[in-house]
């Protein structure tokens, strides 16, 4: 199933993309008078130590984007520094070769 995203997703994407680090947490809050979405807070830290803190409706997994506004949700037990890690060696290390 694709879940669709407000349109805050475009916005959080470009910031992680602008600031070029491989997993980025990013708050935000919205401005109910202006209609936009302000940023309250970034961080590489999000407090998820293990593979059982994932969690949507009491299943374990995580949503993967798909496409602009799109995501799928993939269950299973994932562990985020593990894919911090594989994103991050990616991008420094495999695709210099």
């Amino acid at each position: 199933m694709i879940v669709m995203i407000d349109n805050y997703d475009s916005f959080t994407y470009n910031v992680v993309q602008k600031l070029g680090v491989p997993f980025l947490a990013v708050d935000l809050l919205k401005d109910v008078i202006s209609n936009q979405y302000l940023i309250n807070e970034v961080s590489v830290f999000i407090q998820v130590d293990t593979d059982e803190q994932l969690h949507v409706d009491g299943k374990p997994g995580y949503y993967e984007r798909v496409d602009e506004g799109k995501y799928i949700f993939k269950e299973g037990k994932y562990w985020i520094q593990e894919f911090i890690l594989e994103e991050f060696l990616k991008r420094e290390y495999l695709n210099n070769r």
